[in-house]
């Protein structure tokens, strides 16, 4: 693996566990809910939302390069959810996202397969221009 691509997929490698890590004792009914302290919602990004928001970006930022990361491509529902701009809604009936274990794979999935792709890329690789 050239120099370029090994610092990446050691960074992403180590982001990628520490998202796993995060996602320790989640309950799946809780995974799409807003936070709560002392019976006051707190409006934030549920794992849900951060989880599919970033499900999105592998196969974009390849597009962008002007590579082809169509076979990690998330699901087109999750751009209509999750894209930059849109609205984390708070799941109370598991209605609006899909389930844990859906988000949860496409994430993992999708940028274990990013990773994978930029262990066979060259250093002229990153060095050529791209549409970023």
């Amino acid at each position: 693996m050239d120099s370029t691509a090994s610092m990446i997929v050691t960074g992403s490698e180590r982001m990628l566990g520490l998202a796993e890590v995060l996602l320790n004792n989640i309950p799946s009914d809780k995974f799409a809910r807003f936070a709560s302290h002392g019976g006051q919602t707190i409006q934030a990004n549920h794992p849900a939302f951060i989880y599919g928001h970033l499900s999105i970006y592998p196969s974009m930022v390849f597009a962008a390069a002007g590579l082809d990361g169509s076979s990690f491509a998330a699901p087109d529902h999750y751009t209509d959810l999750f894209e930059h701009g849109k609205e984390c809604r708070d799941d109370a009936d598991g209605s609006i996202y899909p389930s844990q274990s859906e988000i949860v794979d496409q994430f993992l999935n999708s940028h274990r397969a990013a990773i994978d792709a930029i262990k066979g890329m060259s250093n002229e690789r990153f060095e050529a221009k791209n549409g970023i």
